[in-house]
């Protein structure tokens, strides 16, 4: 059950001041004389990278903990849903846990839900996960870090959650994560914040 903050948002104040590489973002951390040795990889939630936040987000990392950061785009450009596709889902969401929906509001959703079931399917876990993981083995040989943490947000702490049960990240920031088990949870092998 999500939310009803998973279907509002809004935009943070502010501009990103880091740069493009391909579909994927990078913020360098304030610049010093010695190489970096760490970074961070911020998993973003089912709007991806179009949304400014992320990006604000990741400058924001960068300058507080001194680090390099990187949002990958783990949509391939194709994020699950745009800024405006649940402002018409929302109003068929119960508004607190434990109410039920109509069966009326069920097949409006069913309905207004399948356009993005393409998405959806693209973008499974298993996929996603592989993306992600393909990305940190690339940025931890192209730039040398010793240690890659992840931040991730609902889509994406629900990936960070799942890559803590493999070698290939040291530390994981879990933030209202989407669906996750407690096989999945109990499998974390790295420090969990």
């Amino acid at each position: 059950m999500s939310c009803p903050d998973c279907y509002k948002g809004f935009v943070l104040p502010g501009e990103p001041k880091g740069s493009m590489v391909g579909l994927d973002y990078f913020t360098p951390a304030p610049k010093d004389a010695t190489q970096r040795t760490k970074a961070i990889c911020l998993l973003t939630d089912i709007f991806g990278l179009p949304l400014p936040n992320p990006r604000i987000v990741a400058d924001h990392l960068a300058e507080q903990v001194g680090v390099d950061v990187w949002v990958p785009d783990f949509f391939n450009g194709k994020p699950i849903f745009k800024a405006n596709d649940l402002n018409q889902l929302e109003p068929l969401m119960p508004d607190r846990a434990g109410v039920k929906i109509s069966w009326l509001s069920v097949g409006r959703f069913i309905i207004k839900g399948l356009p993005h079931l393409p998405r959806f399917i693209a973008n499974r876990a298993s996929v996603v996960d592989s993306r992600v993981q393909e990305f940190i083995n690339k940025i931890k040989a192209e730039k040398g870090y010793d240690r890659v943490g992840a931040v991730g947000y609902c889509f994406g702490g629900a990936i960070a959650a799942r890559l803590g049960s493999t070698e290939s990240l040291n530390t994981i920031v879990v933030a209202h994560p989407a669906k996750l088990t407690a096989e999945q949870i109990r499998a974390i092998k790295v420090t969990l914040h």
